[in-house]
């Protein structure tokens, strides 16, 4: 890094967090227990929603993590569909959960920096970290940088960063109008196809009129 560098950097961090998104928002909450400078890098100039907003997920760990009180739904049932077998699963205790992540989102305050409407266009490695150029010319570095950019890690795409071998890759609708039997709005339907391909279906009931439906699928990163 030359002296011209040096003198434009704004900032120095142990940890950048790029990408505001559950998996960033998260990491950026656990960090603040540690002794660690870090910072979190969004695009949007705000930091209020996560995609798709509701996400399904299993009771244990969204309790664990304190967000119960942005559960949606809990469901007593899931459905699993395979391409020879179908399965059904009913428990008392309710271990299945719709969370409102963009309710969580807009509650969180933060301790590290927070940068919002800011795009890194490229990294330079150094000798004891990386140096981060925002597309507006300012600059900062950081000892580690963690992609959370998403599950297609955009971020490292871009930069030319490592990427991890897989990936999951989904979308989600969320649809009203339904006509969902008041006796299946606590379930879960799940497809799963693992002998032709890593592809997946689900849907999350909410009520008789609304639904979440989703589709993903596993692909190698380089397809990505």
């Amino acid at each position: 890094m030359d002296d011209e560098t040096k003198n434009l950097l704004e900032e120095s961090y142990d940890v950048a967090i790029i990408g505001a998104g559950p998996t960033g928002l998260m990491l950026a909450k656990h960090l603040e227990k540690s002794n660690l400078k870090v910072v979190l890098v969004e695009k949007k100039d705000k930091i209020d929603s996560c995609h798709a907003g509701i996400y399904g997920a299993v009771r244990e760990p969204i309790e664990r993590l304190g967000l119960s009180e942005f559960v949606k739904k809990y469901y007593t049932g899931i459905q699993v569909y395979g391409i020879k077998k179908y399965t059904s699963f009913f428990f008392e205790d309710k271990p299945f959960v719709a969370v409102d992540l963009n309710k969580w989102a807009q509650s969180l305050t933060f301790k590290c920096d927070v940068k919002t409407g800011t795009t890194i266009s490229r990294i330079e490695k150094i000798k004891d970290g990386n140096v981060l150029f925002e597309s507006t010319g300012k600059s900062f570095s950081a000892r580690l940088v963690v992609d959370c950019s998403g599950y297609s890690q955009q971020f490292s795409s871009m930069t030319g960063m490592k990427k991890t071998n897989r990936t999951f890759l989904n979308v989600s609708f969320e649809l009203s109008n339904c006509s969902i039997p008041k006796s299946r709005t606590n379930e879960v339907a799940i497809l799963v196809d693992h002998v032709h391909s890593s592809y997946g279906l689900w849907i999350y009931m909410y009520n008789e009129k609304e639904c979440q439906f989703g589709m993903g699928d596993m692909v190698n990163s380089v397809d990505v």
